[in-house]
């Protein structure tokens, strides 16, 4: 049986580098469409200069940091290891929760920073950090520095979608999901969605013809095993994991 295509929605980037963590996990290269629902554009933005240390929920935040004018040496808490490895090649203190929003809060209430944080961050966002941190005790500022702008989808993505080939369909994002559900709200193709999360899984339930799983960890190395599995393996029913 020939295997399924991986499609991947994600920002033509993130795309491209998950595909190729993928093909690395696999040791050959599965048939493929990059097919981005959503482009990230800078939005204009300050961060103040009495800013104690960052965090960092997506490398986008991190890609755009010295861009709104914050100085590199500063500690970051950031969401996982990824994000933690970008901070630290643009010059920050990183440290990397590991895990999740939750989890990233739970360490920066920790570790008890001394002065005001900042979480640069898009315009869609889950977590509501820069909020819980402070009514925690731990005074944060929220600034929006990017947009995640919805891109009209490819007319070979949704002949995929509407088509007879099996399609493994890994999803990062609630957001992403439901842009994909409304570019096609009845797809056709036996389709298994990788979810991020149970956010995500809920998002994507109209798409998911084939199943689901959900990845064992809202993390990248997690949605890569899961994404393999869908690859290598049979499709298979909805199995545990972590919100996001």
């Amino acid at each position: 049986m020939a295997h399924p295509m991986l499609i991947l929605t994600r920002p033509q980037a993130d795309s491209l580098r998950f595909l190729g963590q993928v093909e690395t996990a696999l040791g050959w290269t599965p048939p493929s469409l990059i097919a981005p629902m959503l482009r990230i554009d800078p939005v204009l933005a300050t961060v103040p200069g009495h800013i104690a240390a960052l965090v960092f929920t997506s490398e986008n935040g991190v890609a755009q940091a010295h861009r709104v004018g914050v100085p590199p040496g500063l500690t970051a808490y950031c969401v996982g290891d990824r994000t933690a490895e970008q901070a630290t090649r643009a010059g920050f203190r990183a440290i990397s929760a590991g895990a999740d929003a939750a989890t990233l809060i739970n360490l920066i209430l920790s570790a008890g920073p001394n002065g005001v944080v900042a979480h640069l961050h898009g315009r869609e966002t889950r977590g509501d950090v820069a909020a819980t941190l402070t009514r925690a005790g731990v005074k944060c500022l929220s600034i929006l520095c990017y947009d995640q702008t919805a891109l009209a989808a490819q007319p070979d993505l949704i002949a995929a979608l509407r088509g007879e080939n099996r399609i493994v369909l890994p999803l990062f994002s609630p957001r992403s999901a439901a842009l994909l559900g409304q570019a096609c709200p009845s797809p056709i193709a036996p389709i298994l969605v990788i979810a991020l999360s149970r956010a995500v899984a809920d998002a994507a339930a109209g798409l998911a013809t084939s199943g689901m799983i959900l990845a064992s960890a809202p993390t990248g190395p997690a949605m890569v095993r899961a994404t393999c599995d869908g690859i290598t393996g049979p499709s298979r029913l909805e199995t545990g994991g972590t919100d996001d």
